[in-house]
């Protein structure tokens, strides 16, 4: 919590006054994070904590049940609670950050967040922020994507001698800029009619403007010059960061706020995307994969949808995993019983648990006795059946276990308390495959959302120090990781309760 007029830190303040350049405040002019903020008894310190969705206190004036002083929410002190400073009420997103200086900086480091962590990008703009200075990123971002898209076409012009056909592209530059930011109100008029419509949207039309705009960031893969299916790409990505980033900013959950984003790019896309779609499936040969418990009974079979056209790294695979824990853990404070319950909400790909330059085949991973792809393909009610059995058949001693082309080590860690350095993930090549770990570097997702290189020579060293950490909190050691086989997770040691 920062003083609006100079960004002085607010937090354990009795007075009502900025102490840096004297602005008043109230506790109640802020949008908080729901149970990251105490709020305490000016007199006792008695403690409590904000349960509305703004993460105010309700009701926010009561008896104090320690000195019995009638209180008001906004004559209380303020502190984060403990491993949640950050994000008490959001760390501020780059481009209204004051602290960053560049304007590049800043719109670059806002563009990796709209593609990483949308949802962290809204929480981190201000519900007061400027309508103006978030078009003023989309303009400047979409212009710079379309001035990359078309500078290879520019540069060939000029060395050609093409110099006279250069009005009429700069000409159709501009109007693809304009094109770009007139969808985008369109868009955002379209959303926020449909959200008041079906319910409301608590933040007002600004913020729906501040979601979509700020998400537009993620259409940077237009910026590809000469590839149509970079710019597909693009628009998809975008249209998957801007529902997200509308429910995050006006406090949302379940499908309302996705529909009412995804309106409009559905009607635009369904046409083209429903051809690519036929001809997609219709070239690809289905692979049947008998499975105990598939659809029919013992021996049916999984529908199994064809491979993604566009292969995943393994560091975007393993930004995108260490990306979406944290994301979980911000929402419910504790790691998902299964790394399967990220599917189910849409924060990783299919095509993460089989990075294409370990020579991974996407059959290999599995969720339970069910391949990841042929789970993407069942109806929701089925995934979730699936995922309930694939954790229901996990001992409780379980500390690591494996799908696809990762291992993951999260059991057992608390992400609000825990240390930061504890790993949460690691790639490791599948036993009895042909996989490989490019360079031998593996990538290592941790607590606190980052996601580290080990190289071969580091690995020895770094796996004994994580078992030191692991210690340090009672949880069993690592070991064997490259060892651990889909359905036979890696167990610690039994626990025997005395003899009466």
């Amino acid at each position: 919590m920062r003083c609006r007029q100079c960004d002085y830190p607010l937090w354990g303040l009795a007075a009502r006054s900025c102490p840096e350049c004297g602005t008043d405040f109230a506790p109640s002019q802020y949008e908080l994070t729901p149970g990251a903020v105490r709020f305490l008894c000016p007199s006792c310190s008695q403690q409590y904590f904000g349960t509305t969705p703004e993460g105010h206190l309700e009701p926010r004036s009561f008896e104090c049940v320690s000195c019995a002083r009638t209180i008001d929410m906004d004559e209380m002190v303020l502190e984060p609670v403990a491993g949640w400073e950050s994000r008490a009420v959001g760390a501020p997103a780059p481009w209204v950050d004051p602290a960053r200086k560049s304007t590049f900086t800043r719109l670059f480091a806002t563009i990796g967040w709209s593609m990483i962590t949308p949802g962290r990008l809204i929480e981190g703009v201000p519900v007061e922020s400027s309508a103006w200075r978030a078009l003023g990123f989309a303009l400047l971002a979409n212009t710079l994507y379309t001035i990359c898209a078309f500078g290879l076409m520019l540069v060939l012009m000029l060395a050609t001698g093409g110099v006279n056909a250069l009005p009429g592209l700069l000409l159709f530059m501009g109007i693809m800029v304009v094109a770009v930011m007139v969808l985008l109100m369109v868009w955002v008029c379209i959303t926020h009619g449909l959200l008041v419509i079906t319910g409301g949207a608590p933040g007002g039309f600004v913020r729906t403007l501040h979601a979509i705009a700020y998400s537009s960031g993620a259409n940077v893969l237009t910026a590809v010059p000469c590839c149509m299916g970079s710019h597909m790409l693009g628009a998809v990505w975008w249209a998957i960061a801007a529902p997200i980033m509308v429910a995050y900013g006006h406090s949302l959950r379940g499908i309302r706020p996705v529909m009412c984003t995804l309106a409009l790019p559905l009607l635009v896309m369904v046409g083209f995307g429903g051809m690519i779609a036929w001809s997609v499936m219709g070239a690809a040969a289905p692979i049947a994969m008998p499975a105990p418990g598939g659809p029919g009974g013992p021996g049916g079979t999984w529908p199994q949808p064809a491979a993604p056209t566009t292969p995943t790294s393994l560091s975007t695979s393993a930004a995108s995993l260490a990306a979406a824990f944290e994301n979980y853990a911000w929402d419910n404070a504790e790691y998902p019983a299964h790394v399967g319950e990220l599917l189910l909400d849409w924060e990783v790909a299919l095509s993460d648990f089989a990075p294409s330059d370990m020579n991974a085949d996407p059959i290999d991973a599995t969720i339970g006795s069910t391949p990841v792809f042929g789970f993407g393909a069942l109806p929701a009610d089925e995934q979730r059946r699936v995922l309930d059995n694939a954790i229901g058949n996990m001992p409780d001693r379980t500390i690591a276990y494996r799908v696809g082309c990762f291992v993951f080590t999260h059991h057992g860690i608390d992400p609000t308390a825990d240390p930061a350095e504890l790993w949460i993930f690691v790639n490791s090549v599948q036993p009895g495959t042909s996989q490989v770990i490019p360079g031998g570097v593996r990538m290592v997702g941790l607590v606190d959302g980052t996601v580290v290189e080990i190289g071969p020579d580091e690995w020895a060293d770094a796996l004994a120090s994580q078992n030191g950490a692991r210690a340090t909190i009672g949880l069993a050691p690592l070991e064997g990781i490259d060892a651990i086989e889909q359905g036979m997770p890696l167990l610690g040691p039994p626990v025997f309760e005395d003899a009466p």
